[in-house]
Parts: structure tokens; C-alpha cells; sequence
């Protein structure tokens, strides 16, 4: 049993546009994804919806990806990219604090759920 995502709440989570997450299903480069399909009797499908292991599985995916030019050195820089635990942390709370140290520097924490 695990969470369920719409293709709009994982690009808000991995902070893609929806149609980008879209192009990667469509090319092949993730699994697809379980789908919603309506009750008529055409079974007209309808929207996807994530698996916590799918999300996982297309950060997987996108950590692999640079974006702009290549650069000489061959290292691999996703911007914006949450780290593996700040997503499990949104998966799981939905909600991610950051703290500013003396330096500047934001530093992610997580709050316990309250019952």
C-alpha cells in the first residue's frame, strides 16, 4: 500500500513541468505509470497516477540529466533537483522546512507528523 500521485503533484515535487514528465513517459525513459480509466465502455484512459516507487524511480531518471550546454568536465548538474531524502520527506509529510545557518546556507529539516 503506498501513496498515489497525479503527474501534477510529482512535477510540483521534482520541480518539472507536468508535460516534461509527460515527454519522458511518452519517450520511454520511465516505466509507465498506473492509469485512471474512465467507466464507459470505450475504457477511455485517463489521468496517471504515481506510485511512491514511480516517483522514486523517475528521480532515478532526471538525477542522470544535465541541463544546458555539457559541460568539459563531464560532471552532471540537475538544477532544482530535491535530494532523494527531501523527496521521500514530501512524500511522506507533504511538507519540507529549511532553516538558515550563520553562513546563509538553508539547511532542509523535518518535522514529526502529529497524530
Amino acid at each position: 500500500m503506498q501513496n498515489a500521485y497525479s503527474i501534477t503533484e510529482v512535477a510540483k515535487m521534482v520541480n518539472r513541468h507536468r508535460m516534461t514528465i509527460d515527454s519522458y513517459i511518452r519517450e520511454g525513459h520511465i516505466r509507465t505509470p498506473q492509469r485512471v480509466y474512465s467507466l464507459n465502455e470505450r475504457r477511455t484512459p485517463r489521468q496517471f497516477l504515481f506510485s511512491e516507487d514511480d516517483v522514486l524511480e523517475l528521480h532515478d531518471y532526471m538525477v542522470t540529466l544535465h541541463r544546458g550546454r555539457p559541460r568539459n568536465d563531464g560532471l552532471v548538474i540537475s538544477q532544482d533537483m530535491p535530494t532523494r531524502a527531501e523527496l521521500q520527506a514530501l512524500m511522506r509529510n507533504g511538507t519540507m522546512y529549511h532553516i538558515q545557518d550563520s553562513d546563509g546556507n538553508f539547511i532542509p529539516v523535518w518535522r514529526e507528523k502529529l497524530w
